[in-house]
């Protein structure tokens, strides 16, 4: 927590993904680790007095039967989607811890959900790989 303190703002992109193949078999896993990366960065904020917290949240918070064109509060309808139900639910909580403090005056905040958001380490294949790295390196084979 001593790391947030100099800081107007504070973009929260944490996690650990994994892959829906490893999430699928670790709901417990994931749900449990990235509810206190949220918890540590959320409590953070709010302690050390900082004005604004971005969140960075996930389209895994849609329900499998969402429809395609969706508004933002059907991602509390049914259960997150099934192949990242425990990640689905960690970044449903973020949304309310988030959410909490801007009622209670401790922060201002915002929610964001990108879908399919990859980065140089993810993995390429295996029980990690995620959606847009899988489908380039196919691009590319």
């Amino acid at each position: 927590m001593r790391y947030i303190t100099t800081c107007d703002w504070v973009i929260h992109l944490a996690s650990q993904a994994y892959g829906v193949a490893r999430c699928s078999k670790a709901h417990a896993d994931t749900l449990l680790l990235n509810s206190q990366i949220n918890a540590i960065v959320v409590e953070a904020v709010v302690r050390n007095g900082i004005q604004g917290l971005l969140a960075v949240s996930s389209s895994c918070v849609y329900a499998d039967d969402a429809p395609d064109v969706m508004s933002e509060d059907l991602g509390f309808h049914g259960e997150p989607e099934q192949a990242n139900w425990g990640y689905g639910w960690a970044k449903r909580m973020l949304e309310v811890a988030v959410n909490a403090a801007i009622k209670d005056r401790l922060c201002e905040g915002v929610i964001v959900r990108p879908v399919n958001i990859y980065g140089a380490n993810y993995g390429w294949f295996g029980e990690d790989s995620h959606v847009i790295p899988s489908l380039v390196k196919r691009l590319f084979d």
